[in-house]
């Protein structure tokens, strides 16, 4: 992962191709004593707000931030869940606040 010194929110990830990818950092959260992060293409973050998402694993290795991808199907629904009852909540206080 490499930060850009410009915009911290935008990282550059190397895929497994060895291609380098750009990504906007939407959310950096934690979730059952682990570290995650929500990205999105840089080029899908431009033309949609709501448009596709990348959800990884956040892991510290000494002085470097790493991403990993999640593979076990469980751990990406519980992560999924818990993101949808956040979003669902900021909702609900958003529809209270404009009554």
């Amino acid at each position: 992962m490499e930060q850009t010194e410009s915009d911290p929110q935008l990282v550059t990830l190397t895929g497994t191709d060895g291609q380098q990818h750009p990504f906007r950092v939407f959310s950096v959260f934690p979730f059952e004593g682990q570290e995650y992060v929500l990205l999105a293409k840089v080029d899908e973050a431009a033309t949609a707000s709501a448009g596709p998402r990348t959800l990884m694993r956040l892991v510290e290795r000494g002085e470097a931030a790493v991403f990993q991808s999640i593979d076990s199907d469980e751990e990406f629904e519980r992560v999924m869940a818990f993101i949808r009852g956040v979003a669902r909540q900021m909702d609900e206080e958003e529809s209270a606040g404009g009554d």
